[in-house]
């Protein structure tokens, strides 16, 4: 963790004219009595820091030592911040301020800013994910064994896994860990996890195939016709515009034609009859009859479950 901060703060001094031993305290999370130690290694080590006294002093490297390290274009470095950024906000750890440090510099102009801002943490305060991700990332560093409550297609049981990777895909969290109930490596979904548990048993990192995604030849939505697909037709009054882009993308709404409808084709009833219940009171079924078959009989399902 020292030779990181080292290697942060020499890049910080070559590329800026003059820095303050607060301000390299504050980035790296020390005291600055840390840092005073760590710039005195660096001067045993023949780097030659100039220290500044005054309202606009700081600490420099002598001009003569300095040199053009930047290796990366403005591209290369914006893509950098987006990505590294993204990963601190789910990962607050010293080294990945270090790295951050040390790739990117602390002033940019305007043209550099990032194109893209990444953030994974929960606007939930108190977030079940998040706390999940905690135990796992440090399970994945150990390689220690979890005990997963897992809820899946089949029902709730106890399996042991040997954690690899967290995914973020499609808005959601995975974790890519090898089940030895199933002895294969399997996509587990952070949400279906009731419980987990850090177990002491350490496990031998095995070969680990490469994660690949399957893109279906079409999903279950489509504006376009599509042979065997059926035409779905949703109502919504325009008071309720904000509650169903909650649920759909407001560019569905664009492209019908007519205002207060939903237009579009699934290979699955079911499916969309669950869309429906996700939108609650803001539309109405208009066609097909069976899917509105469907909804009434989950009704009834729900209706009797209240009678008592």
């Amino acid at each position: 963790m020292k030779l990181e901060r080292l290697l942060a703060i020499l890049s910080l001094l070559s590329e800026r004219d003059k820095v303050t031993a607060k301000e390299l305290a504050e980035k790296f999370e020390v005291s600055k009595r840390t840092i005073y130690r760590d710039l005195d290694s660096l001067n045993q080590a023949g780097i030659p820091i100039v220290s500044y006294a005054g309202r606009c002093g700081g600490l420099s490297l002598m001009k003569s030592y300095k040199i053009d390290k930047r290796i990366l274009s403005k591209v290369d470095i914006t893509n950098l911040e987006s990505a590294l950024k993204g990963l601190q906000s789910i990962k607050q750890q010293p080294d990945l301020t270090a790295l951050i440090a040390k790739l990117l510099p602390e002033e940019k102009d305007e043209t550099s800013r990032a194109n893209h801002y990444i953030n994974f943490s929960s606007w939930y305060a108190d977030s079940f994910v998040q706390k999940k991700i905690e135990i796992l990332q440090k399970a994945i560093e150990t390689r220690n064994c979890i005990l997963l409550d897992y809820v899946s297609k089949t029902g709730r049981r106890k399996r042991e896994i040997e954690p690899y990777q967290l995914v973020f895909k499609d808005s959601a969290w995975y974790l890519y860990a090898f089940c030895r109930e199933r002895e294969d490596f399997r996509l587990f979904k952070l949400q279906r996890m009731a419980s987990l548990t850090l177990l002491e048993d350490v496990f031998t990192s095995r070969s680990c195939p490469p994660l690949t995604f399957q893109k279906p030849a079409y999903s279950d939505f489509s504006l376009e016709p599509i042979e065997g697909y059926a035409k779905v037709v949703l109502a919504y009054k325009p008071e309720d515009i904000f509650a169903i882009t909650k649920v759909l993308d407001a560019s569905i709404l664009a492209a019908c034609k007519e205002q207060g409808k939903i237009v579009f084709y699934t290979s699955s009833l079911s499916v969309a009859c669950h869309l429906v219940f996700q939108l609650l009171t803001a539309v109405e079924v208009l066609a097909p009859v069976e899917l509105q078959q469907l909804v009434k009989e989950k009704l009834k399902t729900i209706e009797s479950m209240y009678k008592r």
